[in-house]
């Protein structure tokens, strides 16, 4: 068997351009694992942010139903119920309280009794018509706006 031997210069060379190789795999390595990092990041914000249009979508469609139902002659008080059920107590506490729900103290002030028949939530929310309706148009308002801000910051 014939051993050839390389001159001194071509071993050094040699050994140089694979540990260069090597460096340069490694930040390969380390920028691929980076760009994946940030990707996940971006799809995390894009998830949240889709959430968070979806749920203002969702809201604003519940709180238009619920200024149609409410400002209706005759008052669909069934309907009010079944809308406002759909809503935090936070969102809409008065019309809540005047369709028999759960509500704040604030609302139970001013809407005086609980209710519990659609024919009475109708009586209520004919009542406190004024107030329901300031409330549910200020909501849409603040969910428009809402959605006028995420759109600005894409």
């Amino acid at each position: 068997m014939i051993v050839y031997a390389l001159p001194a210069w071509a071993e050094k060379t040699a050994f140089w351009t694979q540990l260069f190789g090597l460096l340069i795999a490694l930040l390969a390595l380390g920028a691929a694992a980076w760009q994946i990092t940030q990707a996940r990041k971006e799809a995390r914000a894009d998830q949240k942010t889709q959430l968070k249009e979806r749920r203002i979508e969702f809201e604003l469609t519940v709180l238009r139903e619920l200024l149609v139902a409410a400002t209706a002659d005759p008052v669909d008080g069934a309907r009010v119920h079944a809308l406002a059920a759909t809503l935090p107590v936070s969102v809409v506490p008065i019309t809540r309280k005047a369709a028999g729900l759960t509500s704040t103290e604030g609302a139970q002030g001013q809407v005086k009794h609980p209710v519990l028949r659609a024919d009475q939530i109708a009586s209520d929310i004919r009542q406190h018509k004024d107030a329901v309706i300031e409330e549910l148009v200020q909501q849409i308002d603040k969910r428009v706006d809402e959605r006028a801000r995420a759109a600005k910051e894409d």
